[in-house]
């Protein structure tokens, strides 16, 4: 099983590095319009000693962007979607869905 588990960490890595190096199709003018929209909302939220964000208060931002501009109401950022009693990996429907090998392997 450790050969599963480092390719299951490549694979997820590289679907990480695709992610982040990518726009997806997100043109410049619709970033800065995504930008403008979230800008007030995250100058207003609290942060931490090292001047970073809370994940909840993330998760809120995002949650009201998608709800208010796009309507989708997305499962895992509503103000519990964030439980700290997760029983388990199954409990991650994300990940079972984009990554089932790595899934598999926890």
């Amino acid at each position: 099983w450790p050969q599963r588990l480092r390719f299951s960490e490549a694979h997820a890595h590289a679907s990480l590095e695709t992610v982040l190096n990518s726009n997806h199709g997100a043109t410049e003018t619709d970033l800065t319009k995504i930008e403008a929209i979230l800008r007030p909302t995250f100058e207003a939220m609290p942060r931490n000693a090292l001047g970073r964000l809370a994940p909840r208060s993330v998760r809120h931002m995002i949650h009201s962007y998608f709800a208010s501009q796009h309507g989708l109401l997305i499962r895992g950022l509503e103000p519990h979607g964030m439980q700290l009693n997760m029983t388990g990996v199954h409990d991650a429907d994300i990940l079972l869905e984009k990554m089932p090998e790595l899934a598999d392997v926890l």
